[in-house]
């Protein structure tokens, strides 16, 4: 053991503690007031699973509404999904994050994390198989 500078005995792993770095997929619930419930997924297909089942109970609740003619809630909800790319050590805890988000409309995402890491070819290659199972399933294969 070393003593570091303010005396704190430290073992030669914490004196030479690389960063890790952890990926994981987001998925980001907003209602119209602006309130962000947030949940996460191990995969990009259990993230897509969630997202869609939000958006149709979301939309099972706008006919609710509807029929009721009570007010119509849900008019700005949102459920965006992202790859978090987080670094941290031992030592240290958490040092930062990014996110990159997927455009379902394009069926694309973000090619660099918002702290400026690039997206890695494992979270693109969840993004394209994705894209082509659902292309697929569109065309009714």
């Amino acid at each position: 053991m070393e003593l570091a500078p303010f005396g704190v005995l430290q073992t030669k792993e914490e004196i030479v503690m690389k960063n890790q770095i952890v990926y994981e997929w987001v998925i980001e619930e907003s209602d119209e007031d602006g309130d962000i419930q947030v949940s996460y997924a191990q995969t990009f297909a259990e993230a897509w699973a969630e997202r869609q089942w939000l958006l149709d109970a979301a939309e099972s609740q706008r006919e609710r509404e509807f029929f009721s003619l009570d007010k119509l809630l849900l008019e700005d909800y949102t459920v965006d999904v992202a790859s978090k790319r987080i670094v941290g050590n031992k030592v240290d805890g958490l040092i930062y994050w990014g996110y990159a988000y997927v455009d379902f409309e394009n069926q694309t995402i973000d090619a660099k994390y918002c702290s400026g890491e690039t997206v890695p070819h494992h979270v693109t290659k969840q993004i394209e198989k994705w894209k082509k199972t659902s292309n697929q399933r569109l065309q009714g294969a």
